[in-house]
C-alpha cells in the first residue's frame, strides 16, 4: 500500500498490491473510493518511474 499523489506530484492517490483473492474481493466490493478512481496515465507512469530511479 502506498501512495504517488504526494511523493512524486502525480494521480494515483493510494495504491494496494496484493494477490490475495480474499483482500482484492473485499477492496473491489467495500471500499467506496476505489470505485470512483481513475486510471494513471502513460506519462505519469514514466514520471513515477524516474522518480524512483532517482531516488
Amino acid at each position: 500500500m502506498g501512495s504517488f499523489s504526494k511523493a512524486f506530484a502525480s494521480n494515483g492517490g493510494w495504491y494496494v498490491a496484493t494477490n490475495h483473492p480474499a483482500l482484492k474481493l473485499a477492496l473491489r466490493f467495500s471500499c467506496g473510493p476505489l470505485t470512483f478512481t481513475n486510471a494513471i496515465s502513460p506519462i505519469q507512469v514514466a514520471i513515477v518511474s524516474a522518480c524512483l530511479e532517482i531516488m
